[in-house]
């Protein structure tokens, strides 16, 4: 009850009304991450938890934007990331440059 998954373009996509994201960039890029990230601060409102696996995003922005909350072991189901450990939880914080959201 009360949740809507979309599927879509992440870095086109609405996040005004986001209250979380989840995030499974395994096999992203790494200028596909930073633009993300880039999304993700001109649309995302304080305290959206912003949930990865993988990485967390703090290990491609040292602005402090996100605040690592939670990383916890993660196996991989998928054969293509054996190596996959890690999962992370994040709060997005109020930043200077951030848009003012009604």
């Amino acid at each position: 009850r009360g949740i809507k998954f979309i599927q879509g373009d992440m870095l086109s996509a609405n996040y005004a009304e986001a209250t979380a994201v989840y995030y499974y960039g395994t096999c992203s890029e790494d200028e596909f991450i930073r633009a993300l990230i880039e999304q993700f601060k001109h649309g995302l409102r304080p305290g959206v938890k912003v949930i990865t696996v993988s990485y967390p995003l703090t290990e491609f922005d040292d602005s402090g934007f996100f605040v690592l909350k939670k990383s916890f072991p993660a196996d991989s189901p998928l054969p293509l990331s054996p190596g996959l450990k890690t999962g992370a939880i994040l709060l997005c914080r109020v930043m200077p440059h951030q848009r003012t959201f009604m």
